[in-house]
């Protein structure tokens, strides 16, 4: 008889656990909207997505505030009352904005184009974008990783660029403070690419590579083919950015690491030699991830190419 309420006991304590778990982890539906102004140092591409990522940032901040740092101290403001309350809670960025919550998916996207006079005269190109989703509350800490793009491969601090030039080399560097596993996609066109894994590497490392805690990697560098076992350098593929004979292209890299590890989209082959899938299936791969895994963690990274002037 002991034994059984020693057994229920331990049953409710569970149930306990897993409802408190299941309360920080909770996914809500959210929505926003933005309105982004065209001007000439943009390209169609970079409006929509900088349209995208203020849309995110309003629906997030409509559901658990807006951030303010003021000096050292971190608030999250109620935008309907603009009440303050001073916060010590993890924050999420996006589009380099500070924010409370962590966007899971994507469920519809709505773009206009709206032609507005100026006050001065003359018309003016604004994009408006709605957008509908879910999102939940960042409650415990991400794991601290740093990642950049870099245009050289010997010295991280001197080839750190989001700008490249037309036939440039894309390199990356990658730094995390615990150990998991690390995949990278890039969005061109109208395809999502598959950069890391590379296409021709141990079958064991088919989904992700592993990544070890507080190592500097240099990746898409032949001369650094030796982070992971059984790799060759035949194998490394570098990477030359091109324009494809546009005078800019604007590309999005997607970093995904996770201390546990997770399976690969369906990909398809491509000319190219990589691997490929489409933006919809991509992103409807991470909404199904971060839904799923809150150590699932997304991290994105704009870049330009330019083609040279003659």
């Amino acid at each position: 008889m002991k034994n059984d309420h020693l057994h229920t006991a331990f049953f409710t304590l569970i149930l306990l656990t897993l409802a408190s778990s299941l309360q920080a982890q909770r996914v809500i539906a959210v929505g926003g909207k933005s309105q982004i102004l065209l001007n000439d140092s943009y390209c169609i591409g970079e409006v929509k997505r900088m349209a995208v990522d203020q849309a995110k940032i309003n629906a997030l901040e409509k559901a658990y505030g807006r951030v303010i740092v003021q000096g050292t101290s971190t608030y999250v403001e109620n935008i309907i009352t603009g009440e303050k309350v001073k916060t010590n809670t993890k924050m999420n960025t996006i589009a380099n904005s500070m924010v409370k919550g962590e966007w899971v998916k994507t469920k519809k996207t709505t773009m206009e184009w709206v032609v507005r006079e100026k006050p001065k005269g003359g018309q003016e190109l604004w994009l408006m974008c709605e957008i509908k989703g879910s999102a939940r509350e960042i409650k415990d800490s991400k794991v601290d990783f740093e990642v950049f793009t870099m245009n050289c491969n010997n010295n991280p601090d001197k080839c750190k660029t989001e700008q490249f030039k037309n036939r440039e080399e894309l390199y990356m560097h990658f730094k995390t403070a615990s150990k998991g596993y690390l995949s990278v996609f890039m969005e061109e066109s109208g395809t999502v690419y598959r950069l890391l894994p590379y296409p021709n590497m141990h079958e064991s490392y088919e989904n992700a590579v592993p990544v070890k805690a507080d190592q500097a990697y240099t990746l898409f560098s032949e001369k650094h083919y030796d982070y992971f076992k059984n790799s060759t350098p035949d194998e490394i593929m570098e990477y030359i950015m091109t324009t494809g004979g546009k005078s800019q292209l604007f590309n999005r890299i997607f970093v995904v690491f996770s201390k546990k590890a997770f399976k690969k989209p369906l990909l398809s082959n491509h000319a190219t030699g990589l691997k490929v899938t489409t933006p919809e299936k991509f992103q409807k791969w991470l909404g199904t991830n971060r839904a799923v895994d809150p150590l699932f963690q997304v991290k994105t990274l704009d870049i330009t190419v330019t083609q040279f002037k003659k």
